[in-house]
């Protein structure tokens, strides 16, 4: 600003106006000469303004100053422009890796869960610590295992659904007894269906479940440890 009768002053102590525009500083100089924009200075260069131009707020600055603050300016945005754009590509990795690591951490779950309910062959034979010269043993005894439990399946099945055909037959009001079809309907077993929203909702909560755990077991090794040592002063203390 250029100078007028608030600062331009002879005293040898500060006015109330010099006073509360020096809030910095250990306050034990005036503001002279040096500390004043001339009024016809640049706000830029401060030096005299060359083919001036003034902005709408009424700031003052040369022609080539001001192009140069602009080009400045752009150049700045641009390049910040790229860093939020490496910034955002790779939290987008990283965002890439955790779910990488998720669905890794639920395949894997859900094989040792598996694992742990097969047959003994079937169980060293899926860890892969049988060596190959057992390996036609247990893929005989698997086969047996799996004909069996194919056979069991089977039998239990038509025994269950000869079961229901006769609770269904012999329920009173039933469609072969009075030909309601409301009542066939009501004694019919419901279909079960699963729809690919449920679906995809179930595997994100999975995924959502999975990347929680990964960021604690994260966050918990990444604790700081307090390694063991001793101190002298603790023991004296104690002691």
């Amino acid at each position: 600003m250029p100078r007028h009768s608030k600062n331009n002053t002879a005293s040898s102590v500060f006015t109330y106006h010099e006073s509360h525009t020096l809030e910095y500083g250990t306050k034990k100089q005036r503001l002279g000469r040096d500390s004043l924009r001339d009024f016809d200075a640049c706000h830029l260069c401060l030096q005299k303004a060359r083919d001036p131009v003034c902005c709408p707020q009424g700031h003052l600055s040369c022609r080539e100053c001001a192009l140069e603050n602009i080009l400045a300016q752009k150049k700045e945005m641009q390049r910040q422009t790229k860093l939020l754009e490496l910034k955002q590509a790779e939290e987008d990795e990283e965002r890439r890796r955790k779910e990488e690591a998720a669905k890794e951490a639920i395949i894997t779950d859900f094989e040792r869960a598996q694992t742990k309910l097969l047959p003994e062959a079937l169980r060293k034979a899926a860890l892969g610590s049988s060596s190959s010269s057992s390996a036609s043993t247990s893929t005989s005894r698997v086969g047996k295992s799996r004909e069996s439990m194919t056979s069991s399946s089977s039998s239990a099945a038509a025994r269950g659904s000869e079961s229901v055909r006769s609770s269904v037959d012999t329920t009173p009001g039933s469609s072969r007894g009075n030909g309601n079809p409301a009542s066939s309907v009501a004694g019919q077993k419901r279909k079960f269906e699963l729809s690919e929203e449920e679906v995809q909702a179930i595997a994100d909560r999975e995924k959502e479940e999975a990347m929680r755990k990964l960021e604690e077991a994260r966050a918990e090794n990444a604790k700081a440890k307090l390694p063991a040592f001793w101190l002298v002063c603790i023991s004296v203390l104690n002691s």
